[in-house]
């Protein structure tokens, strides 16, 4: 759905969030504990025994120390629902039944957006026809026996609402036109299919069908399986402006807060995978639509986790699936694990054959896809030749410089190194051009890290802290400059916002100051903060304490510096540059001195 966030009038978001009540929201997806002036429960996003949930009715907040989850009551149902902003914000309005008065939309907006409803509502409805005709019509008996022999239940038919495109050329035709559906919109998302003079046929008959729906749980499109011999044995509907099986995961919707829970996901090949997995108890699943994983599907999944398992068929086509899928997964970062399922199984045999348990012990079980693909493709040429070694090393070096981990790139290339037998050095300088070529930068292993002024970069933090708990030194901040100080460009930005929010009216609101935030870290950090309950007795204090720590950070690391050129100038016996940086040394030891005696004053004093 297009995002119409823009047009939802600030003031109207701040008076939604003031009339929900954040503990009876989240109460509905959470149970929850009064817990001093706050509310604790088990965190929704990951999996806990302890609860480090926290949730402040009166700062409209909450966090979880455990995982890092956190914001207001827009951003609770965003994360849980999975909702975009806009949508989450109409959600609560509605609840709370306040009206929203938008912009005037343009008529070219209007006519889009009325034109994308009206093709899921046409998507829905021929959900509903498959469906009942499944579970109630006597076309739907050999399916519904087809379903039950792959052992599918009625509640798992009912969940993910599996239907039947009953035989013959016309049944949705039919239904469509009862109904007065556009015929040309049902046309444009793939339904129906024009013949001659202005007539249509069904594009799915006599199959089993499979509803795909996006994260707002509205349909895009439908996979379909033939119940007897055919071809092809799944189709898929066409691409649509709602359709794009590239970037879309069968089961996602419902598997999205499994997969935040256990902080995994796991990819399987097909529909019926998907629904023995899920039906068996293991939820953490999703299938790509009949088609190889791609970039999109992996960018997709990095929102829920970093950590994914895919599972293959012990068969041919599973290795070589394996084996297109790996480079997906390098280029954005993910290392992910693998099962190889025994021969003859599937997901769906496996766990209809051997039960859950056993199948969440493969998982646990699950070795580094890289490992595999490497091994696999080291065992492709007689290593133990020089020509063998060559052709080898060739075939890895693009899966290694793929790897955007340097630690984990590092290790890999000694591993290989040390299978081949030839030296880490050669591996080095060959993945090190192709970086070049590809114009990317490249850090050779154990490369030391740059030093960073760590202490001035947690003074600089706790200056914030000190911001957000003790609004009254803002003033004392924004009358120094403190901020501009800072090193950190993010957290001066923050700072920045949080004296812009002061001078306004002299209060700093929480959840005003998250909406303005777009940085996660930061978000984190915030609403953290914000559940303590101050710096101690003295702030301004500790706010000169935290000047005197970035100021003297600097100068020191300039005198190191200064001390290292002076060295260098003694050693090559250059006088007047021994001169030079003596002085300049002398002159940062008396501004280090200069500020330990700096004290903060305001207008007051």
């Amino acid at each position: 759905m297009e995002d119409l966030s823009i047009f939802i009038p600030d003031e109207k978001i701040t008076e939604i969030r003031a009339s929900c009540s954040l503990i009876e929201v989240i109460s509905s997806y959470v149970k929850l504990t009064k817990a001093g002036t706050n509310y604790k429960g088990l965190c929704p996003f990951h999996e806990e025994k302890t609860p480090s949930f926290i949730v402040s009715e009166s700062k409209k907040i909450f966090h979880c120390f455990g995982c890092g989850a956190s914001g207001d009551v827009f951003t609770f149902l965003m994360k849980y629902e999975r909702l975009n902003f806009q949508s989450a914000v109409r959600q609560l309005a509605k609840q709370q039944g306040i009206a929203l008065p938008e912009k005037e939309l343009s008529p070219e907006q209007r006519k889009r957006i009325s034109e994308r409803e009206e093709l899921f509502t046409i998507n829905k409805i021929a959900a509903q026809f498959y469906h009942e005709i499944l579970l109630h019509n006597q076309r739907g008996k050999k399916a519904r026996q087809y379903l039950q022999q792959r052992g599918i239940d009625s509640a798992c038919i009912t969940e993910h609402c599996l239907g039947l495109a009953p035989e013959g050329w016309n049944a949705l035709l039919q239904q469509l036109k009862t109904g007065k559906i556009s015929l040309a919109h049902a046309q444009n998302i793939g339904l129906i299919i024009p013949k001659e003079a202005g007539h249509y046929y069904d594009r799915f008959r006599d199959r089993i069908m499979f509803p795909i729906f996006n994260m707002a749980h509205q349909i895009t499109g439908f996979g379909g399986r033939v119940i007897d011999a055919g071809e092809p044995k799944y189709l898929n509907s066409p691409e649509s402006q709602l359709f794009n099986k590239r970037t879309q995961l069968y089961g996602l919707p419902a598997a999205a807060k499994h997969i935040m829970q256990h902080n995994e996901a796991i990819i399987v090949e097909g529909y019926f995978d998907f629904l023995s997995l899920y039906q068996a108890g293991i939820r953490n699943v999703v299938a790509p639509l009949g088609t190889a994983l791609s970039v999109p599907h992996i960018v997709i999944l990095k929102r829920y986790t970093a950590n994914i398992v895919t599972v293959f068929d012990a068969d041919s086509s599973g290795e070589k699936a394996m084996m297109r899928s790996l480079m997906p997964f390098l280029e954005n970062g993910i290392s992910p694990r693998m099962v190889l399922l025994p021969s003859g199984h599937d997901p769906d045999s496996f766990v209809r054959r051997h039960g859950a348990q056993a199948f969440a012990d493969l998982v646990k079980n699950a070795i580094p896809l890289l490992d595999f693909v490497l091994d696999q493709t080291m065992k492709k040429f007689p290593i133990d030749t020089t020509p063998g070694k060559i052709h080898a090393s060739e075939e890895v070096i693009p899966l290694l410089q793929n790897i955007a981990h340097e630690l984990e790139r590092d290790l890999y290339i000694q591993k290989v190194a040390q299978a081949l037998g030839i030296k880490e050095s050669y591996l080095n300088a060959k993945v090190e051009k192709q970086h070049r070529a590809a114009g990317q930068p490249f850090s050779a292993p154990h490369t030391a890290p740059r030093p960073t002024l760590v202490t001035g970069e947690k003074a600089e933090r706790l200056i914030l802290e000190l911001m957000l708990l003790h609004p009254d030194i803002i003033a004392t901040v924004d009358e120094n400059s403190f901020l501009d100080e800072f090193t950190t460009p993010e957290l001066k930005e923050l700072g920045l916002l949080l004296c812009s929010r002061y001078g306004q009216d002299g209060t700093i609101t929480i959840t005003d100051v998250l909406q303005s935030v777009r940085d996660e870290h930061l978000k984190q950090f915030i609403t953290e903060i914000s559940f303590k309950e101050g710096c101690g007795a003295a702030p301004m204090k500790i706010l000169e304490d935290c000047i005197h720590r970035i100021r003297l950070g600097k100068v020191r690391q300039q005198r190191e510096d200064t001390k290292r050129l002076l060295q260098k100038a003694e050693a090559s016996h250059d006088e007047a540059s021994c001169s030079q940086f003596q002085r300049a040394y002398q002159q940062l030891i008396d501004e280090e001195k200069r500020i330990q005696r700096f004290r903060i004053t305001t207008s007051e004093n």
